[in-house]
């Protein structure tokens, strides 16, 4: 995957932007490559990770075996990996196995994290879902040292299903492993008992030994009215950790999410004896309550705890049309600052919110702590898009990418075979030279295959910042405002080129600024939030603007 660097034009006051990823024509010499079986396969990579010398690692499922793939920066399946390119591990029959996620620790093992799951029609209950983990060596080869097969599959308390969402590793080896539980034959109806659900939290020794050492048992399994604490009064008592940070001094922060029904998140400091660090926030605790978050504990949230231990949270939630297709799905984004509280100066009062035309939307970060979403778009020709959305790391549109904050790229020109895709996991390399997608697809030729795509990044103006200005050249008022709003600027700006822009970077409104205040009248905009850019001679400020 060879690095480019190439000027970055910008026309400002046309605000038509370029897009600052390029397929990467030397991945497989169209930048992307698909695996795919004979009929009957069932095959889906869902996550991925950058080994040190920027090769793929790929793990999935193939039928029932958890199977790990390696891609050289070529494209191509490194056949010197495993078997020819990929490591399948059997699971027990009648079990199959959804990745969860992946990491390539220092020295280059493989960690891979998935639920075994055994799907009993008769009472919606999965009753052999377990906690796996396989570990690798970086040849392809199991890992004896990891329980001597190089597998894990366990359940820390009988009697439970146990649905896990990330895992972390520490610097002696150690892995914690986070999500939710259910008793059996209540998976999927939660109610308000306190014995059925609970989010959990375990620690295993580098041998895959539950380590004893944490809360005495190797694990902790709480319901959600243990983090809500009375701030709200939860519907139910399930809850999910989503992310899990080990701190320098060997607490452990968590973040996750209350049931749907629950309409929050929440975020903990554990020590290692499994109680809560009162230092941090309410108790240890903090819960976030917001009426207006749907489904969090779904498998469609995320939490990213960052290094300086603040907390960014997405959602996202489908709308579907009248005739029962999929309309738009709407992605919501939170930001909880290092102390557990809202941060308000991210976004509007700590949130933010868009919409796409996509089913699935995956998260990363770059360098720059700027937030990347990604996804599939259907056209009507019956091809596919993938859509990117970058934002800043104050929560607000990045409009100096792509085209007003987003880019859109059509993969493989006109392919009336993908008929359906959905991006399942998305990063960069370290250096941000590199950005992969892996996206599962279910095509008329093949039951199901999945598909990875490699994108260049102009790291040149990736990297690149915007003129900055003091904050008191340009004052808006109201803000938020109903009809109107009136804009004040310094001579500076007298003459300048101003434009409105929607969250999904389209353009909503034109003006130019002829005098020190301008009033602007915009009564036919819908309710929301919008970007004001002001240009002129190359320089800009920009300024989110809410309508209510």
């Amino acid at each position: 995957m060879k690095r480019v660097f190439s000027c970055f034009l910008v026309i400002l006051c046309q605000f038509q932007l370029v897009g600052q990823y390029d397929i990467d024509s030397s991945f497989n010499n169209t930048g992307t490559n698909e695996f795919t079986q004979y009929a009957g396969n069932v095959v889906n990579g869902q996550k991925l990770a950058y080994t040190s010398d920027d090769n793929l690692i790929i793990a999935g499922r193939w039928n029932d075996q958890l199977t790990v793939w390696k891609y050289t920066q070529n494209g191509q399946l490194d056949i010197s990996f495993g078997q020819n390119g990929l490591t399948a591990l059997p699971m027990p029959v009648g079990v199959w196995t959804l990745v969860k996620d992946l990491e390539i620790m220092n020295d280059g093992r493989i960690l891979v994290l998935a639920d075994a799951l055994l799907f009993n029609s008769a009472n919606l209950d999965y009753s052999q879902c377990s906690i796996v983990l396989a570990r690798l060596m970086p040849d392809g080869s199991v890992d004896p040292s990891f329980n001597g097969t190089g597998l894990v599959i366990t359940r820390p308390q009988a009697g439970y299903e146990y649905v896990s969402r990330t895992l972390e590793t520490t610097e002696n080896g150690g892995i914690f492993v986070g999500g939710y539980a259910s008793a059996y034959g209540h998976f999927s109806c939660a109610t308000a008992q306190n014995d059925f659900y609970a989010w959990f939290l375990a620690k295993f020794l580098e041998n895959g030994n539950y380590d004893l050492s944490f809360n005495n048992s190797g694990y902790l399994q709480r319901p959600s009215i243990d983090i809500a604490q009375n701030v709200f009064q939860p519907v139910t008592y399930n809850a999910s950790i989503l992310d899990i940070k080990q701190l320098p001094d060997n607490k452990i922060l968590v973040a996750g999410a209350f049931n749907g029904q629950d309409n929050g998140y929440f975020s903990a400091r554990i020590l290692q004896d499994g109680t809560y660090d009162p230092s941090y926030a309410l108790n240890g605790r903090s819960p976030i309550h917001d009426p207006n978050i749907y489904f969090p504990a779904t498998d469609a949230s995320y939490a990213y705890i960052q290094n300086d231990q603040s907390i960014l949270f997405t959602t996202q939630y489908v709308n579907y049309g009248t005739n029962g297709n999929l309309d738009t799905t709407f992605v919501r984004y939170y930001k909880m600052n290092a102390l557990g509280s809202i941060e308000s100066t991210f976004g509007i009062n700590g949130e933010g919110i868009f919409a796409v035309a996509s089913n699935q939307v995956r998260t990363t970060f770059d360098n720059n702590e700027r937030l990347i979403f990604a996804w599939y778009s259907k056209k009507l020709n019956g091809s596919q898009e993938v859509g990117f959305k970058r934002f800043l790391s104050n929560g607000n549109l990045d409009i100096s990418f792509g085209s007003g904050g987003n880019f859109i790229h059509e993969p493989i020109l006109s392919d009336p075979f993908m008929n359906m895709s959905v991006v399942n996991d998305i990063q960069f390399n370290s250096d941000n030279s590199d950005l992969s997608i892996v996206s599962f697809r279910s095509a008329n030729y093949v039951p199901t295959s999945f598909r990875v795509l490699n994108y260049r990044v102009d790291t040149m103006s990736n990297n690149a910042s915007l003129p900055m200005f003091d904050e008191s050249e340009l004052e808006l008022y109201p803000n938020p405002f109903s009809h109107s709003m009136m804009i004040r600027v310094t001579d500076n700006w007298i003459g300048a080129n101003a434009v409105m822009l929607d969250e999904l970077g389209r353009v909503v409104a034109r003006f130019y600024i002829n005098s020190p205040v301008y009033e602007m009248h915009l009564v036919q905009i819908q309710h929301g939030s919008y970007f004001l850019i002001l240009e002129k001679e190359g320089n800009q400020i920009i300024k989110q603007v809410n309508k209510i």
